[in-house]
């Protein structure tokens, strides 16, 4: 408890409330409240409907039926206050109180007991609040207020009792945010260790490692010219093995693999022996992760992304692909690049396909308020959006977008590549070994169509000659982006979002939209359409 004299208003609205403390400067010069007690340690009121209250440097009891800070006690304060003033100072009471407010038993606060108190869920997104960027207004007074670029706002008291806009009673990531900035706020750094703890998952069930990795190196001794459908089903009942020991990292690889192996059955152009490999080797490595022990949430991976709310954000539409999976879906992905985090983020729509059957009712279908063709095309400024740790955005009804004009190469540039020496590192740096960026070639080549692979290629090059072979299978729904490709080399514009991946140990370049004044994306929309467009102004 405080001086008396320093209880102000920031101090009552934030033990009682905004409303508490209004009804009580309403209600205080119309009841007669008796200051029967007032010492050095002790303030004992009394009102005409026979309530009593008792503030000592300890805290302060009503005895009306409420369990919070009541308007009583608010009112027996500020009458208390008053009967000081009018005394002219000659009454002290609570001297006994602490002089000054002092919010130093927060700054003991440490990694290990903010995860405890907060529950390493809750505390999890404060990170991840914080790696986005996150800030804080601070104002230190008789309360500590503490203002989050997030929207919320909390206070403290010296006995670091708080209270959140959030209305959340006792805990929530706002209050482990709103310490946490206290504490770089008052030492100039963040507490140790916060961003560079590596978080475990002990639930893991680690029994079936071994035989999956005796499983995988038995297939890759047998050789794809003795694989069987056997196979492809014994890799999708690994998969529900995989679910069940929560290993999700597996349980795709598993799936991805029995899809390859299908493919193979079934002669289909979808299959690549490259790609099949890359799966099989991911596999192995995760097990052999496991087995040395790394049971990391990074190698385990998680079966649905959790999202997080993070502060308002500038984001640069890139374009947008349609796609559809093995497992029979259909979608849209869109791309965006964030300034603040200086990466690629994504918004993905998918359906079952026989639900999906037209691309462009989804591809214009709408996302935070405005469609997805419009979103992925020039600048906007999200409003209470949600990202996961992958870097995927959520369409969340909270989420709103207003649109900002055009795209701002200013702001992109970090993100772009044009000397092509630099991809390996690019790509290797990844665990997936996959990559999205945007790619600026010095010129185009000519395209080839590869009847055998059904592929058409490419190749794009850099102002040093270095080459790289932009690549894309025929399918019904690659319809459009095949037609795209074979017009890219008459373009003058030759910034580029592509995904970077290996293929059979080669490099290649999934083309996914053309970027310039006018944003095309090469599945969706046609670069003939867009030279007729009144925007067109490459």
């Amino acid at each position: 408890m405080q001086h008396l004299a320093s209880m102000d208003e920031a101090y009552l609205v934030t033990i009682s409330n905004k409303g508490t403390y209004k009804r009580a400067l309403k209600e205080l010069d119309s009841t007669e409240i008796g200051i029967t007690t007032m010492t050095a340690d002790q303030i004992i009121a009394s009102f005409p409907d026979g309530v009593s209250v008792e503030i000592t440097a300890a805290g302060q009891a009503c005895s009306c039926p409420s369990r919070e800070v009541c308007k009583h006690i608010v009112m027996a304060i500020l009458a208390a206050q008053k009967v000081q003033h009018q005394s002219g100072g000659q009454t002290t009471p609570l001297q006994n109180a602490e002089s000054a407010p002092n919010f130093d038993a927060l700054l003991a606060e440490t990694v290990q007991s903010l995860e405890k108190r907060f529950s390493k869920k809750l505390f999890k997104k404060t990170i991840f609040m914080l790696e986005t960027g996150a800030t804080a207004t601070i104002e230190e007074g008789t309360t500590l207020a503490i203002a989050l670029s997030s929207g919320y706002s909390v206070h403290f008291l010296p006995d670091t009792t708080s209270k959140c806009s959030c209305k959340a009673r006792d805990i929530c990531e706002h209050r482990a945010e709103a310490i946490l900035h206290y504490i770089k706020h008052r030492t100039g750094n963040f507490p140790e260790g916060l961003f560079d703890r590596e978080q475990t998952d002990s639930a893991v069930d680690m029994d079936v490692v071994p035989f999956m990795l005796d499983f995988a190196h038995r297939f890759m001794s047998a050789g794809l010219a003795r694989a069987s459908a056997e196979y492809k089903r014994q890799f999708e009942h690994l998969a529900v093995l995989c679910h069940s020991r929560r290993l999700a990292n597996h349980e795709r690889l598993c799936n991805r693999i029995a899809g390859q192996l299908e493919y193979m059955e079934q002669r289909s152009t979808s299959f690549s022996t490259g790609t099949l490999l890359g799966y099989l080797c991911d596999f192995i490595n995760l097990c052999r992760e496991l087995m040395a022990g790394h049971n990391t949430s990074e190698i385990v991976g998680s079966f649905r992304d959790e999202y997080f709310m993070i502060p308002d954000t500038t984001l640069y539409g890139l374009g947008a692909d349609s796609w559809e999976s093995v497992g029979g879906y259909r979608g849209v992905t869109a791309y965006f690049y964030s300034e603040e985090r200086q990466a690629v983020l994504t918004y993905t729509a998918a359906l079952p396909i026989e639900r999906a059957s037209d691309i462009q009712s989804m591809y214009h279908g709408e996302l935070w308020g405005i469609s997805i063709a419009s979103a992925c095309k020039g600048a906007l400024r999200l409003h209470k959006g949600k990202l996961s740790q992958h870097n995927q955005l959520s369409a969340s009804a909270e989420s709103k977008a207003q649109t900002m004009g055009g795209i701002s190469f200013t702001a992109i540039a970090p993100s772009e590549v044009s000397d092509f020496s630099t991809l390996p590192d690019i790509l290797w740096g990844r665990k997936d070994r996959s990559a999205e960026l945007i790619l600026t070639a010095f010129s185009y080549g000519e395209a080839e169509f590869n009847a055998v692979k059904q592929t058409l290629y490419l190749p794009v090059r850099d102002g040093a000659g270095r080459e790289l072979m932009l690549s894309a299978r025929y399918k019904d729904i690659d319809k459009t982006l095949i037609d795209n490709i074979k017009s890219l080399h008459m373009q003058p514009q030759k910034r580029l979002l592509i995904r970077l991946y290996l293929d059979g140990g080669e490099m290649r370049a999934y083309p996914i939209s053309l970027i310039g004044d006018v944003i095309i994306s090469l599945s969706l929309d046609s670069l003939n359409a867009a030279k007729t467009s009144k925007y067109y102004n490459w």
